[in-house]
């Protein structure tokens, strides 16, 4: 969520792989966590479901499983009868890996570029919050990232983050200099942060079991399956190109680099002339890291429009340090 870019902007792309390092799945990793595990939550969010509801969950659980799909996306959008289920399996999965001390899946932290993010645009006072103009563009539907800076934040100016009605004030002050790093979820996102917005909110890490169900089906309904409306109407996607269209760099961090997500971003029409287009490709073959750039290069129109396209095998952190884009 957030205002649109005022100024040429380092525009950060997030696939899956930029919040799996906090504890988050791959794509196929979320669809195995569904096909395996969404039973079971829907008899704890609803204990006395009729048979017929039951038997919707297994039917839906079976047919993603023998879909051999690796995204989670894909057949929703192919399986439209699905979507409302599908949307609340999503939220069962997702919302218990929100864990607001982010557990590392390295000890050591080797992948925590959300800290680095955090340094490069922190300030000396939260009113000239960010230092640098960045804005972030995710096919995620978790809200690690926002709710990562977001408390850092308050914690680096000071702000008490407990009470309510006593800092009002400094939640306002969080709320607009968070505003000032536009983040667009694509296809939308599990329920609002208190500082995003004051209707449809999930607490971030939230441990009220009894709210359970109330914050799952928020969650479900602020997930956005692309076709449920026409492309040319879809809100997150037209904010997502005013971004593209003040990118001064495109950085793509744990991209999938699926063909129809690239080409929804209209690159070749968004982009300005002459920007540089990254992305990390960790695990990638050589093979498989040459048909990316063919598919880049034909969405953005890089010959024509003249951008140079720099593509590593490297990790987020690994490959943020080595093109030196937090510096400065």
């Amino acid at each position: 969520m957030g205002v649109g870019v005022q100024n040429q902007s380092l525009v950060l792309v997030l696939g899956a792989g930029a919040s799996y390092p906090y504890g988050f799945p791959t794509g196929p990793e979320l669809v195995r966590d569904i096909y395996s595990k969404f039973r079971n939550n829907f008899k704890r969010l609803h204990p006395g479901a009729k048979p017929e509801a039951s038997a919707e969950v297994s039917e839906f659980v079976n047919t993603l499983r023998r879909s051999r799909l690796d995204s989670i996306d894909t057949f929703l959008e192919s399986i439209p009868r699905y979507r409302k289920i599908g949307k609340l399996a999503i939220a069962c999965a997702l919302l218990p890996l929100e864990k607001g001390d982010f557990p590392q899946r390295d000890d050591r932290g080797a992948d925590d570029w959300y800290r680095h993010l955090h340094n490069w645009l922190r300030s000396p006072q939260i009113k000239n919050y960010p230092r640098h103009n960045v804005a972030i563009i995710t096919y995620n539907y978790d809200r690690s990232l926002d709710f990562y800076l977001g408390d850092a934040l308050l914690n680096t100016y000071g702000i008490p983050p407990w009470a309510s009605s006593d800092n009002a004030g400094f939640l306002s002050a969080v709320r607009r200099a968070m505003l000032r790093v536009p983040i667009c979820h694509v296809h939308g996102q599990l329920g609002f942060l208190d500082w995003q917005k004051t209707t449809d909110g999930v607490p971030f890490d939230s441990r009220d079991v009894d709210a359970r169900l109330k914050h799952a089906e928020i969650a479900a309904a602020n997930i956005k399956i692309i076709y449920e409306e026409e492309i040319g109407q879809s809100m997150e996607l037209k904010q997502a190109h005013r971004i593209l269209s003040r990118a001064s760099r495109l950085v793509f961090l744990g991209f999938g680099y699926d063909p129809v997500n690239l080409e929804r971003l209209r690159l070749g029409e968004t982009l300005p002339v002459g920007v540089e287009i990254d992305g990390t490709t960790y695990c990638r073959t050589k093979k498989e890291m040459e048909d990316i750039r063919s598919v880049i290069e034909g969405c953005a129109r890089a010959d024509e429009k003249k951008h140079a396209i720099i593509l590593r095998n490297m990790r987020n952190l690994e490959f943020i340090r080595e093109e030196g884009l937090f510096l400065g």
